[in-house]
Formats: C-alpha cells, structure tokens, sequence
C-alpha cells in the first residue's frame, strides 16, 4: 500500500504470525526484541549504520486467534521509505541465514527476564497483566511464558524467521509526505516495540 499523508516518511511491514500460546510464539518475541530497541539490530543497523532511519521497531503480536509481526521505521530526511524497508530486509535474512550468537540471545533474554520482574512489583500491574492474558487465552500464561523464552534457542530464532518472513506472506505499507506539507520538527511517534512480557 502506498499513501500520502501530513506525516514524516514511513515504512510499515507486517507478516502473518501465529496466535496466543502457539510454541512460535516464543522465539518470534525474541526475534522482535533482537531487532527493536536502541541495541538492537534495526537501531544499529538503519539508524547508527546506514543512518536510512530515524527510528525503527519491531513487535510480534499474538492474539486470541490469529498473530502478527509488525516492523518498520521513519526515513531521514534525504533518504527513503523504501530504503527503510530494504534494510529491514537485509536484517532479517542475517536472521535467516546465520544462528544469534550465544552473548546475544542471552541478554534478550535477560531483557525478559527483567521486564517480568518489573511488571510483578505491585498489584496493578500484576492485575492488568493477569486480565490481559486472560482476554488473549489463558491466564496462566503470566507463570508459563517466561520459562518458554528462556528455553529458545538460536535455532528456533533461525527456523521462525525462515518460515515467516517470506515475501508472500507479508504486508507492506509505504507512507509519503503529502505535497504542499512541511516536515515536523519532532520525529513522528512511532508504534513502541511490544512490551516484554
């Protein structure tokens, strides 16, 4: 999809996944969090590296039925969508060709391991935690996912990638600068990574 918009430069990819629960759920969050985040590879690829980016994510979200993953990124100035979209390729298929080192992985996991404990501080957060799961199929989850990230392998990571970034079973939507608009002077706010959970 292609559109126009009062919007800074954008790439918008989504890939068909799998719902709440399913085993590829796993490694597929611990692929978006090797991708997102100011140390991921997106960050230091399209932003520190290429400089294409001013900011990229990337987020596997699985509902009660069905799942995606979503990943993208805002242009610089000077550069474009397209190119956004390139480098998210490029990254991937490292994934698909070459296991996560060791030291990697590990500290995704690590990053897991401490959002769980975080979210379980207070009654609040351990309630909304418990609703959610609930409402996307079972409210066990909250005491089964962390176990279930912490088993992925690097090459569960290599296998998830090669069987769902495919071009077919992808979405792509490119978003331009409507004529006649100016830049913002604030970088667009782009959709967050998904929590750790």
């Amino acid at each position: 999809m292609n559109a126009e918009a009062d919007t800074n430069p954008l790439a918008d990819l989504n890939w068909h996944t799998v719902p709440f629960g399913h085993k590829d759920s796993y490694p597929l969050q611990v692929l978006a969090q090797l991708l997102s985040t100011r140390t991921g590879r997106l960050y230091k690829g399209l932003v520190l590296g290429s400089g294409a980016a001013t900011d990229v994510y990337a987020a596997q979200d699985s509902r009660k039925w069905a799942g995606m993953f979503n990943a993208g990124g805002e242009s610089r100035d000077g550069r474009t969508p397209e190119e956004v979209e390139q480098g998210i390729y490029s990254e991937l298929e490292k994934l698909k060709k070459d296991q996560v080192p060791p030291e990697e992985l590990q500290k995704v996991k690590n990053e897991f391991s401490a959002g769980e404990y975080r979210r379980l501080t207070a009654n609040t957060p351990i309630l909304m935690e418990l609703l959610q799961y609930e409402g996307e199929g079972d409210w066990h989850e909250i005491n089964d996912e962390g176990p279930k990230i912490q088993a992925v392998t690097a090459a569960d990571v290599k296998r998830v990638a090669n069987k769902y970034f495919t071009k077919e079973n992808r979405t792509v939507a490119i978003y331009t600068r409507k004529p006649g608009t100016t830049p913002s002077e604030q970088p667009q706010e782009v959709p967050p990574s998904m929590p750790l959970r």
